[in-house]
């Protein structure tokens, strides 16, 4: 069949520990005023889409620890807001995640966006804002792990890994205005950690370290400060554990983000002196005759 699961007007329902595979168009359809419906612990893989939310209606949805496998895209937004995905792992479909025209203010948290065969996140054109990505993981894409096209404009990146993706860790084009990342770590992206050509992006206390040609690239106009060219020192990043070590050595990127103003995107408990970069806050600390622990990971 076409969908294995379509949904117009749908408000209120529970899935979970269902399989939902092989079908031509969608695994999930949402549309119309589909709101308040809850998705845990789901296998969705196989569909042309594996969940597509469609319509400016779409609303208040969440998806947890689903595991969405091939296809064309991950989780497909057009128009849909102020829905949560969180701590799903989305790998092997063309796009992980992509948001279309009037996708906003939704919430990806503590996601595994990995082994996608173009990008890992991929706003398109048309217009998007205040959609927030926080602490996930975007590794292993063949292309980009963040591309920022159309008007994209005042979207939130905080405290993510963007690794080993093909060609450039995250990418900001022309028309995209006022986004902000902070906090997030770059490792081996290709030839760039960063580019951007957008108007007034912030980028704020982030690291970045092997990258074949510059750790960053700007057309077009930014602010922010505390940007770092380090090691970050993940536990393992080759096997996906992206921890970071210590206490010796040290990562580079303890107690070294942005703390204040964030605490309304990310109630993550800060360990040292000041936040962490990257997906993991640790108990170690840089902070003088502190004693160090394991790290603690991400707390939410």
């Amino acid at each position: 069949s076409d969908q294995g699961l379509r949904m117009p007007d749908a408000a209120g329902n529970f899935f979970t520990n269902n399989t939902i595979g092989g079908h031509l168009f969608s695994g999930v359809e949402m549309e119309g005023g589909a709101s308040g419906n809850v998705f845990v612990g789901n296998v969705i893989r196989s569909n042309g889409n594996q969940f597509f939310l469609s319509g400016s209606f779409v609303t208040g949805n969440a998806f947890i620890s689903n595991t969405v496998v091939r296809g064309t895209w991950g989780f497909r937004l057009s128009g849909a807001g102020r829905n949560r995905f969180t701590n799903n792992g989305v790998y092997r479909a063309n796009r992980g995640v992509e948001i279309g025209s009037g996708a906003s203010s939704n919430t990806f948290r503590g996601n595994r966006l990995y082994s996608n065969s173009l990008v890992g996140v991929d706003f398109i054109a048309g217009a998007n804002k205040g959609n927030l990505f926080v602490r996930n993981l975007i590794y292993g894409n063949a292309t980009t792990g963040i591309g920022l096209g159309g008007s994209s404009t005042n979207n939130g990146f905080f405290n993510n890994v963007i690794y080993g993706n093909g060609t450039r860790g995250a990418r900001v084009d022309a028309a995209s205005t006022a986004n902000r990342f902070v906090n997030n770590a770059y490792l081996s992206n290709g030839a760039i950690g960063f580019t951007n050509a957008g108007a007034l992006t912030v980028v704020s206390n982030e690291i970045y370290f092997g990258h074949t040609g510059r750790h960053f690239t700007n057309t077009g106009s930014f602010f922010g400060g505390d940007r770092i060219t380090a090691n970050p020192l993940f536990s393992n990043a080759s096997a996906g554990n992206f921890r970071l070590s210590g206490p010796s050595p040290l990562s580079a990127a303890v107690d070294k983000g942005k703390t204040n103003g964030l605490m309304q995107y990310d109630a993550t408990a800060v360990q040292g002196v000041k936040r962490d970069i990257g997906a993991y806050e640790s108990a170690f600390t840089n902070a003088p005759n502190a004693v160090s622990n394991a790290s603690t990971g991400v707390k939410y």
